[in-house]
């Protein structure tokens, strides 16, 4: 058992190396937030400029940056019919097509778009954020930005898809290392994660997660003790024999689970239209 304590203390490490190594050169603030991430299609030609407008007071660290002068003049003077107004959020999109808030992002929001060549503003309507990480995409028409979820149904799917695939991939790469090999012992590990997946996506799906991330935390928290409790439960009664003690298992529950959720945590940064 003492191996196992020394593999298990080297994953730990491990781990924790790869988060820190990922996490921190990007933010000194650790962990997931709140964010909106939004695409633009059919720009018109010439310089444009995109903000994410708030209600007032919406907390912010974003201050307007690069941005010509009478350029950001024009976004504070902008009059939205609801109050929304400019909260620092405001980007040249000409080249990059992208507009992100991912730090703290607000519950309800407008998008607005600035032709320098049309001398003419785009704005949606008004938004709420569907999930903790809302991902759009936004077309000029007829005088109005047209949004909708980049993902719809078919992206909602293959989001899935992509999250079941690395899940199992880590799980059944740790699975190996632990001796479980046999076709019965991996079919087990498939339809476990297959059936836990699903229930934890139905679960955000249909509650969502709370925006603040303390509470996130809690949620995500006891989300993933829920998994790694099912997973455990069946492993330690399906895959029980004389080289897999249920101690052995459930550690291997344990492990799989802490690698496929920090795996998470990176791939969520990386492909965030996806995870």
């Amino acid at each position: 058992m003492k191996r196992y304590h020394r593999s298990f203390a080297l994953f730990l490490c491990i781990c924790l190396t790869v988060l820190l190594g990922t996490v921190l050169p990007v933010k000194a603030d650790m962990g997931p937030k709140p964010s909106i991430w939004v695409s633009f299609q059919g720009l018109p030609a010439g310089e444009c400029y995109a903000a994410i407008l708030t209600e007032s007071g919406q907390f912010s660290i974003y201050q307007t940056q690069g941005i010509p002068g009478d350029i950001e003049l024009k976004f504070k003077a902008y009059t939205d019919i609801d109050g929304y107004v400019l909260n620092g959020r405001l980007v040249n999109v000409t080249e990059t097509k992208e507009l992100n808030w991912t730090y703290m992002a607000p519950d309800t929001f407008k998008i607005l778009l600035y032709s320098e060549a049309e001398n003419r503003f785009y704005e949606s309507p008004l938004l709420e954020r569907y999930a903790f990480k809302s991902v759009y995409t936004a077309v000029p028409e007829h005088l109005a930005l047209t949004v909708s979820s980049h993902l719809g149904k078919g992206g909602v799917v293959l989001g899935f898809a992509a999250r079941l695939i690395v899940t199992v991939l880590i799980e059944v790469l740790i699975g190996l290392l632990f001796g479980l090999k046999s076709k019965y012992q991996l079919r087990v590990i498939l339809i476990t994660n297959l059936i836990t997946q699903l229930l934890l996506n139905i679960a955000l799906w249909k509650f969502g997660m709370p925006t603040v991330f303390l509470f996130y935390l809690m949620g995500f928290g006891i989300c993933e003790l829920v998994v790694f409790g099912i997973e455990a439960a069946v492993y330690a009664s399906k895959l029980y024999d004389e080289e897999h003690s249920q101690k052995k298992l459930i550690l291997y529950a344990f492990l799989a689970n802490l690698a496929s959720m920090l795996a998470g945590f990176y791939f969520s940064n990386a492909f965030p239209t996806l995870f």
